[in-house]
């Protein structure tokens, strides 16, 4: 397997590359650093500019993992690279992110998946199961963190900036990957401060078709969290770390029914390394659907201007 990735920060030496070390039939690794000179060799890490990039060369997947604001950019100076192409959340944060969806229909051999990795953990999949096994009433999905190093461009407007694309991506993707119909905006509360030219997160509560009560909240917060709580009239099913999780996470589910909790262990598992491995394998059903991505985009963008 061969590798480009787009992108040399943090993201990609603390997520990135370990999880693809990891894995066995990865050959070689190209990452693409705009402030690379020359070119650098690290076993079979390669670490050049966009101008040492061989024109013939083709690879197996691109991850492309810039800040937000120059995905689309650099999706055109790859496009021709490889067949398929992992964008990292948010796939953009500018509407123009709906030209994927020309250019997918003009190459049918294409595909731009969404790096959101929480789908590709064995959590998820009981996530879903509680979720089609169940008439669930309530769904509360959380995501919240304290300030950062204010030098990250997630402060940064001009570098895609914002802690609902970073952060709200997360359960809007979520709610959209479990429920397909119709459904309406109760309230929406989007957090701001005047020193901060971006935002600092949201809270939004919906209700769908069929009855169910979707709240979230997102953002800079005194406390993190980072849990979903699926609720049936009778039980409630508490998954913690549903999103990001930490290294060696030993990851579980409590179901709390009639005051008693039942923990039930799942394992520990590197979701970015099953993440790139289902690539490999070309299950690329496990990643959100063209439409789910169109769903949730149209909704962070109609968030944003309010």
């Amino acid at each position: 397997m061969k590798i480009l990735i787009i992108g040399n920060g943090l993201h990609t030496s603390k997520r990135i590359l370990p999880a693809l070390s990891s894995i066995d039939n990865v050959n070689l690794i190209e990452i693409i650093d705009r402030k690379k000179t020359s070119i650098e060799k690290f076993g079979n890490t390669v670490i050049k500019n966009f101008n040492h990039i061989d024109k013939n060369s083709f690879y197996d997947f691109v991850i492309i993992a810039s800040t937000p604001n120059a995905h689309l950019e650099n999706f055109e100076q790859v496009k021709s690279y490889s067949d398929i192409f992992l964008i990292e959340k948010p796939l953009s944060n500018s509407s123009k992110i709906f030209e994927y969806k020309k250019f997918l229909k003009d190459h049918s051999t294409k595909r731009i998946l969404e790096g959101l990795m929480y789908m590709h953990h064995p959590l998820w999949e009981k996530v879903q199961k509680v979720y089609n096994s169940n008439k669930l009433e309530r769904i509360q999905a959380n995501f919240t963190i304290p300030h950062i190093d204010r030098n990250n461009f997630r402060y940064q407007q001009d570098k895609g900036g914002g802690f609902t694309y970073d952060l709200g991506i997360y359960p809007l993707s979520l709610f959209f990957g479990l429920y397909k119909e119709d459904y309406v905006i109760d309230n929406f509360t989007k957090t701001t401060q005047n020193n901060f030219d971006i935002d600092l997160g949201g809270k939004i509560e919906i209700t769908t078709k069929s009855g169910i009560k979707f709240n979230s909240k997102w953002g800079i917060s005194d406390a993190y969290s980072n849990e979903l709580i699926l609720e049936t009239n009778q039980d409630s099913y508490y998954f913690p770390f549903i999103f990001s999780k930490p290294d060696g996470y030993q990851s579980f589910f409590e179901i709390s029914s009639n005051d008693e909790i039942k923990r039930n262990e799942v394992g520990t598992y590197n979701q970015f390394t099953l993440m790139y491995k289902n690539i490999m394998k070309n299950n690329l059903n496990e990643f959100s659907t063209l439409n789910d991505q169109e769903k949730t985009y149209n909704l962070l963008f109609d968030l944003m201007k309010k």
